[in-house]
């Protein structure tokens, strides 16, 4: 590839973390090796404790550590996949602290001129409604997040001068956030695509996104029915000195966790990567159903970094796998 650097930008809950895994995973089936960073993960090179700051401190920090990381950038033999490190969170931070909007506008200019160099690929999933796709991904994620996240933001300078409160408090900072990003996408003189998300085609958007890339979009066959059945069942884990029951369903072709506390969506979808293997969707940690003598299931073995609330390795014994057994008599 000629490019060093493929940034995801979109609002919250736009699909930027799965497409940056989903560009990740068909690279690799291309022997093209590459490094794939999520937005909160542990170690994350671009992030930084934003409270322990000034403004002008965390400037001034952030700018050094963009520095330090496109320099090691430039060495790496492969190419960096990163999402919401620039859009999401530079300009949502400052706005939180109600900086000028120019500002900001100048201090972003001033980060793409030092990654420009890497000759990147800015990847923008816009939504065209950003209230009805808040409350999208509030209904996703449940209740916790969107009391936690709506309380946050109530907190900020930018809610607390201009009287902003609840979920339509939110709704106005991210509509702020996803004017500034616009202008920025349209502004910055780099290589850049935009995908209108309306539609929800995801196939479509894949195919479009790796044209531009002038690269080739392999399809995985189907997985059958059979074969996703044998790992659906109750699983166990221990969280927090309690043991609680989490269950691994089938939902429209795809497997579907439900009530496990590791991770940080509820439901978690997983995508399917080889034999026994599935990653969880928009998360690195990837899950291993390990079989007994018999070729059932007696546990899920998860690996991976700690990214936002997700915990990173586990094992979580299975309980009771139903459609095995009714498969074995």
């Amino acid at each position: 590839m000629d490019t060093k650097l493929i940034i995801l930008e979109g609002l919250t809950g736009s699909g930027k973390s799965t497409t940056a895994q989903f560009i990740s995973s068909q690279l690799q089936k291309q022997d093209i090796k590459c490094r794939c960073i999520l937005e909160g993960e542990s170690g994350h090179p671009l992030y930084i404790n934003m409270p322990g700051y000034s403004i002008t401190e965390a400037a001034k920090v952030l700018h050094s550590q963009w520095k330090s990381f496109v320099r090691q950038v430039k060495q790496f033999a492969v190419p960096v996949i990163t999402e919401g490190c620039l859009f999401q969170y530079i300009i949502g931070s400052m706005l939180k602290m109600d900086i000028d909007k120019e500002e900001i506008m100048a201090y972003l200019h001033s980060l793409k001129d030092l990654f420009k160099v890497l000759n990147p690929i800015l990847i923008y999933l816009r939504e065209t409604d950003v209230e009805k796709a808040l409350q999208k991904i509030c209904a996703k994620r449940g209740e916790f997040w969107k009391s936690t996240t709506i309380h946050t933001n109530n907190r900020t300078l930018f809610a607390r001068r201009r009287g902003l409160r609840g979920f339509s408090g939110y709704v106005k900072f991210k509509q702020v956030l996803e004017e500034l990003s616009n202008r920025l996408f349209e502004e910055f003189d780099i290589r850049k695509i935009v995908i209108d998300k309306s539609k929800g085609d995801w196939q479509s958007y894949y195919k479009q996104i790796f044209v531009f890339m002038s690269l080739p979009l392999s399809e995985d066959q189907p997985l059958t029915k059979n074969f996703l059945e044998k790992f659906t069942g109750t699983y166990t884990c221990s969280y927090e000195g309690a043991i609680s029951e989490f269950y691994v369903k089938l939902e429209n072709g795809s497997l579907v966790i439900y009530d496990n506390p590791y991770l940080a969506w509820i439901p978690s979808p997983l995508i399917w990567k080889e034999k026994n293997i599935f990653r969880i969707k928009s998360r690195k940690n990837e899950l291993t159903f390990e079989e007994d003598s018999d070729g059932l299931i007696k546990r899920i073995r998860m690996r991976g970094p700690v990214v936002g609330h997700s915990k990173g390795d586990a094992v979580f014994p299975g309980k009771s796998v139903e459609s095995q057994y009714y498969s074995k008599s």
